[in-house]
């Protein structure tokens, strides 16, 4: 704990500083030589917006399979109010900074993306069915959906966001694998 250092010169967003780690025991401080360097790029961290927690589809955490619409839910977070315990994953909505909002990509089974919804200020969002037909392109409903969701505020964006993969079933998709369910 007494042997922090902090760096004199200031770096601003988009440079890499690169650093070197020495450890110190009761048997000493790593010589500076052998210490690995990192890099590590400087991009505002501290002030981007926490990535929601909880995140589910269809009700379910990390589902591997999805059968009908994909309904998308989450809990917002709050970096500046979120400061007395750590939060966990599946605790509720913490009410989120002012302008802060949620974006959510839905991309196709060949990984391509589908949908983009922006400027979410609740906890959830729909990718209906039919909506989900036109934006496939197959004439079917995906097969393997991917889903991406984070936070931004005045331009930045979280530095995490929760990436949802899972297979779709229903009539005519992976007949054998789910019998037409889930």
């Amino acid at each position: 704990d007494g042997f922090r250092h902090y760096l004199t010169p200031e770096y601003v967003a988009g440079e890499t500083v690169r650093v070197k780690l020495l450890t110190r025991t009761a048997r000493g401080t790593l010589p500076e030589a052998a210490a690995t360097e990192m890099s590590l790029p400087l991009n505002k961290r501290f002030i981007r917006p926490y990535c929601p927690g909880n995140a589910q589809v269809n009700g379910k955490r990390y589902p591997t399979v999805v059968a009908g619409e994909i309904n998308v839910s989450w809990a917002t977070r709050n970096r500046q109010s979120q400061t007395a315990y750590l939060v966990l994953q599946t605790e509720g909505a913490i009410t989120p900074e002012t302008g802060q909002t949620v974006t959510v990509r839905f991309y196709n089974e060949n990984g391509q993306l589908a949908r983009t919804v922006s400027g979410i200020t609740g906890n959830a969002t729909t990718w209906p069915l039919a909506q989900e037909l036109g934006d496939s392109g197959l004439g079917r409903v995906n097969a393997h959906v991917k889903v991406e969701i984070e936070a931004s505020r005045d331009g930045h964006v979280s530095w995490q966001k929760h990436v949802i993969e899972f297979d779709r079933t229903g009539y005519g998709l992976r007949y054998g694998d789910y019998y037409g369910g889930a």
